[in-house]
């Protein structure tokens, strides 16, 4: 004859719990397929009244009578001799409760499924799991994080149980656990050889923004915009340069320009005679020349349309005479200043103009040139620092630029734009 426990496993349908929570779809706990009970050494006699009123519960539960199957699980409770004959009932009920809807009688059942130890181990990881999403379904955050926690410090986490957490975090502004959490989600997910989601690089994001951490935050921008390339992303990773303590925009916003340029921001036609116009301010006509010529060529600016024509025509015209001028001597006049100049300043400022004529080996020198002879001030020797990696950058020497950017100590928001270069060159 089968025991009563057995009888219970193969006869009691399936819960349909349907649950789609804040930390994913649990499949719905069956009754029909459960495990064999927790080990047990002597497992206590079936009572005649016990075996009796389960006997009819089940039988109320097949008709679909959830009523009466909580009425005789009930009975049977007052006579259940072990813990597995507790367990029994409260499987019972647990069906009763989850096939009429009711959540809190649900979750008590639940609970009392776990308190009485008589689960095995893979059963009471599934109830822990559900009961978690339970209290998320009831409106009670507060609970469920504290199960999905101690859930997850035993079992290890799904991506979006440590989603779950992270998110959490993030609204009680706990940064650094937001940060290992989603850092968990996005691994988690990877592992599985399945795209992390976007919310969770976001997650990260934020977290290093409004704690303040300009580094942590462009790091994670730059490794955002590797699994989601995108202009807002490339955009983001540079104008953390606003977030620096002496940001001076006057005197950084060109390389602020260029730094958009090379990490493939593609500027707007404002932008670009915007940048033209500091280039030339800069003494820099062939750089300017280049990002004007093409708005000119199409009419954009210069033409009938442009209600500052006068003035961008004779902006452009000068970029091209002085460009000119650098290209068929120039540069070479300021290159032999340079030499018999008491600083530095002039070798930087010749060599930043060889990067317009697209020569950056050139470049890279006369700027080290400059660095070596000194003279420069702090905020000037940081910029040429900044230009040297670039320069060396874009002459293919990678890995010497990141070394460059990474001795740049300023307030001014070279040290930002040197790591955005340095983080999108990774």
């Amino acid at each position: 004859m089968r025991s009563l426990g057995k009888s219970l496993r193969n006869s009691v349908p399936a819960i349909g719990l349907g649950l789609m929570t804040a930390i994913g779809g649990l499949a719905a706990v069956s009754l029909a397929a459960a495990p064999a009970h927790a080990e047990q050494k002597k497992p206590a006699k079936v009572s005649k009244a016990f075996g009796k009123a389960m006997g009819e519960s089940v039988k109320a539960s097949q008709a679909g009578d959830w009523q009466t199957t909580l009425a005789k699980a009930d009975e049977a409770l007052q006579h259940a001799a072990d813990a597995n004959q507790t367990l029994d009932v409260q499987k019972m009920r647990t069906a009763a409760f989850a096939n009429l809807g009711d959540k809190p009688n649900l979750v008590t059942a639940v609970e009392a499924q776990i308190a009485t130890g008589a689960l095995p181990a893979d059963e009471q990881k599934k109830l822990r799991e559900l009961l978690a999403s339970l209290y998320s379904e009831m409106g009670n955050d507060a609970k469920a994080l504290e199960l999905t926690r101690t859930y997850v410090a035993d079992y290890g986490g799904t991506p979006t149980q440590y989603a779950y957490i992270a998110q959490a975090s993030l609204r009680a502004k706990d940064y650094p656990d937001t940060i290992a959490m989603a850092k968990k989600a996005i691994a988690a997910s990877a592992a599985e050889g399945k795209q992390p989601e976007e919310r969770w690089y976001k997650m990260v994001i934020t977290a290093y923004h409004e704690s303040g951490d300009v580094a942590g935050y462009q790091t994670a921008v730059a490794e955002t915009l590797k699994a989601f390339p995108s202009d807002d992303y490339r955009r983001a990773l540079v104008m953390a340069v606003d977030r620096a303590p002496k940001y001076d925009q006057k005197a950084v916003l060109l390389d602020v320009y260029r730094a958009l340029q090379g990490v493939g921001v593609s500027l707007s036609d404002k932008e670009k005679l915007s940048m033209g116009s500091l280039a030339m301010r800069a003494a820099m006509p062939n750089e300017a020349e280049k990002l004007l010529k093409p708005l000119f060529d199409a009419g954009t600016f210069g033409g009938a349309g442009d209600p500052n024509a006068a003035e961008t025509k004779d902006l452009y015209e000068r970029a091209k005479t002085d460009a000119k001028s650098d290209r068929n001597g120039g540069l070479v006049s300021s290159e032999k200043t340079a030499a018999k100049a008491a600083t530095g300043v002039v070798y930087v400022a010749t060599g930043e103009a060889y990067m317009g004529m697209d020569d950056p080996a050139k470049a890279a020198e006369l700027i080290q040139k400059g660095i070596e002879k000194g003279g420069l001030s702090a905020d000037d020797l940081a910029l040429a620092q900044l230009r040297l990696g670039v320069a060396q950058y874009k002459a293919g020497r990678v890995e010497e630029a990141k070394k460059t950017w990474a001795g740049i100590n300023a307030e001014n928001g070279a040290a930002e734009l040197a790591r955005a270069w340095s983080l999108f060159a990774s």
